[in-house]
Formats: structure tokens, sequence, C-alpha cells
């Protein structure tokens, strides 16, 4: 269940031979003629055939535990578009929840209010620095000579946890719900990862949360490379993704989180592929001699931004089936991965 320093079998191909790893001579693949009717169920059985497939002999991958997986049931999967909030660039507003954002970041009593940073930004991105222990943020920065292991949040997960990384949970995710009501945001975030730095006689923690909505996740960890159609200016992938850093008395120190959206066309899919379906369709879409070892297989939606539009431009999010691959560039928490269109079965490499 943990994920040490990145440490894993991952099969890497450059971005060059991307074309290659597919049956197909093509980066995507439509797979839809190939779907079993059944494969595609209403949303609240689309967990259902989760056994069958750890059941099922898959010879071109290897799925994680499934104890890894950061799955749950959600509540409708939709074509869904976000408008930011504060589109209009309100300088007015932006004063205004500057200083309510400030209050949901508890202050040390006796202590100035000064010592907390707290800039509400353009549609409700904001950061939150806390300065009142000199030169905290220099055990949130490992050298060499400290470990980070990272370890994924999940009800069987949690009792692996020490005392103090249970209370960085509990206290980003009562952050989050505050700062959702000041922002009225449409967008739930859940804890998704916790990073434990430790050099042997201190630890510090930082943990990763990820916007959602009704129940599926916003893609929010950053591919290790890009395909060429994610890089289009006018449809532009774009990453959300709430972080935030604690010290070893799990005190805050930094808190950063995206804008805040309203969910303006939310239709709902009837049916959607079922994680099996997903399964059967990259087996069966895989190159012969495939041998990929995937840590997680989430549900997530892809966002997508018309840059030409400006930075506050909508996004319009794609429910996929993500098959994860992680991997370590620079400290950073990045990814390789294989999507399957929840709608239409297309199956994308980004490796």
């Amino acid at each position: 269940m943990v994920h040490k320093s990145f440490a894993k079998n991952i099969f890497c191909i450059s971005g060059l031979f991307v074309t290659m790893i597919l049956s197909s001579c093509s980066t995507y693949k439509n797979s839809n003629e190939g779907i079993e009717t059944e494969q595609y169920v209403p949303c609240s059985q689309i967990l259902d055939d989760i056994d069958q497939a750890y059941n099922t002999n898959y010879t071109k991958f290897t799925l994680p535990d499934k104890s890894m997986l950061h799955i749950t049931q959600p509540l409708g999967v939709y074509e869904l578009e976000l408008e930011a909030i504060n589109r209009a660039d309100d300088k007015e507003w932006e004063k205004q929840k500057s200083l309510e954002i400030k209050k949901v970041f508890e202050v040390p009593p006796g202590t100035s209010e000064d010592v907390i940073d707290a800039c509400a930004v353009v549609s409700g991105a904001y950061y939150i620095n806390e300065n009142r222990i000199p030169n905290s943020l220099t055990s949130l920065n490992p050298s060499a000579d400290y470990e980070t292991d990272i370890v994924t949040v999940s009800p069987s997960s949690i009792p692996l946890f020490d005392e103090k990384a249970k209370e960085t949970i509990s206290k980003s995710e009562n952050y989050a719900h505050k700062a959702k009501e000041v922002f009225d945001d449409d967008l739930d975030t859940k804890v998704y990862d916790v990073y434990v730095n430790n050099n042997g006689t201190q630890k510090s923690y930082g943990v990763e949360m990820q916007k959602s909505y009704k129940g599926v996740g916003l893609l929010h960890m950053h591919p290790l490379h890009h395909t060429p159609d994610q890089l289009k200016e006018n449809n532009h992938l774009h990453i959300l993704q709430t972080y935030s850093d604690f010290d070893d008395n799990a005190d805050i120190v930094f808190y950063a989180a995206p804008p805040s959206y309203k969910a303006i066309k939310t239709d709902e899919l009837e049916k959607v592929l079922s994680f099996k379906g997903a399964c059967d369709i990259l087996e069966n879409e895989l190159a012969p001699n495939s041998a990929y070892v995937f840590d997680d297989v989430v549900l997530m939606y892809e966002p997508y931004m018309d840059e030409t539009k400006g930075d506050l431009a909508n996004l319009n999010c794609y429910a996929k089936w993500f098959f994860i691959m992680y991997s370590e560039q620079s400290g950073q928490h990045m990814i390789q991965y294989f999507s399957v269109d929840c709608k239409d079965g297309t199956v994308t490499a980004v490796l």
C-alpha cells in the first residue's frame, strides 16, 4: 500500500514510440465496434464486475492490488462543463474573499494575524503561507538524507498512518470543506495521497487533494509527457490540484488550491463503460508482448480548456478510466497512463 519513493516496475517507452504500443498505428484507437453491449451499464453498476476483472487472466498488463484503487461509487457520470467563479475578474470580490479565506485557517492563540499571508486570486484560486515558525518550510524540502513515502488514502491504508498524518488528513478535509463554502464551489475536494518525509529524526507531511463532481475526480496529476492533442491551444489539458504542507507537529505551513467552478452543463450519461469493460478493451488494443504494471486504475474526468478564450475559459470534462503508472521527475508526482473513454471506448496512450 506504500509507494516508496515512486519505486515501481514501470515499462517506460519514449514518446517517440507511443504509436508502437497499441495494436493500431495510432495513439488513438476507437474500440467501440468491439465492445459488448453488456459492458455499458448504468452508473450504479460500473463497479459490479470489478471482481470478475481481477479474476480474468489479462496477458498484457497487471492490475494493482485492489486495496490501492482510488475508486468509490459515483453518484453519476456526466458530460460536464465548468465555468470559473468570478470569471469577470471582480477585484472587490477577490479582496472580500481574501479576508474570508484567511479566517478558514486557524491562527494560533497569542499570535498576530500578520503571520498568515493569504491571497485569493482570480476565480477563487488561493494560497496560504504560514510564517509563524521560523524556517518551517525547510523541513518540507527533502534532501538526499530524506526518505519519502507516498501512501494511498483508502479505508485499508488509514491504519498505516501515524497520528500526525491522520491529523493532516482531517485538517486538509476540513479546510477544503470550509473553502468550498467561501467560494460557493460546485466541486468537492477529497484527499488522494499523503507524502511522509522522514529524515530519521523529524517528519513533515504533504497532502495531495483532488477536485471532484458527484464522486468522480478531475485529473490532478501531471502527465510525464503529453500527446500533441493535449497541447492544442484551443483544447489544452488543464490540471487541477489542491496541495497542503504540514510540519512535524501537523501544523499547516502551506496550502494552495485551484479556482472554484460552477457546473453549467451536466448531461448525465445513461450508460457508461464498466470497470471490466475498460480492462477488456485495453487488453484488446495493446500491442502483443506488452507487459505493463499499473499502480492505480481510477475513473476521472480529463479537463480541457480553450486557451484562446483566456485563462478562465470554461473546462470541458470527459469521463475516462485511467490505468496509471507513477513516475518520478524532479521530485514531482507525475504519471504515465492509458485512458479508456467511458462513452465510446477510445484508448489513449500518454507515456
